[in-house]
């Protein structure tokens, strides 16, 4: 089960928001990165005027932050221009 913040609204850009902390969170959990709190996912617009994600991973153990970036970069691939990922 997803570790992952659930709210009401169905509109589609919160569907887009939920989807990618889900995917992060299971990317996760499946490696057996502990969280400390839900992905948070938000949206950001770049200095290009593109628009991203923003997600927030806060974990349990900190010192797992660099293994963490890897994981996450080798599932999804390397740095975006517009979207950010933030582990703590």
């Amino acid at each position: 089960m997803s570790l992952l913040r659930h709210t009401a609204d169905t509109s589609p850009e919160n569907a887009i928001l939920s989807a990618a902390a889900t995917i992060v969170t299971d990317t996760l959990a499946e490696q057996g990165h502990a969280l400390a709190a839900p992905v948070t996912a938000s949206f950001r617009t770049a200095r290009s005027g593109s628009c991203g994600v923003a997600l927030t991973v806060r974990l349990k153990d900190p010192s797992r932050v660099k293994a963490t970036l890897a994981a996450l970069r080798e599932r999804f691939g390397g740095d975006c221009a517009v979207d950010v990922v933030s582990v703590s």
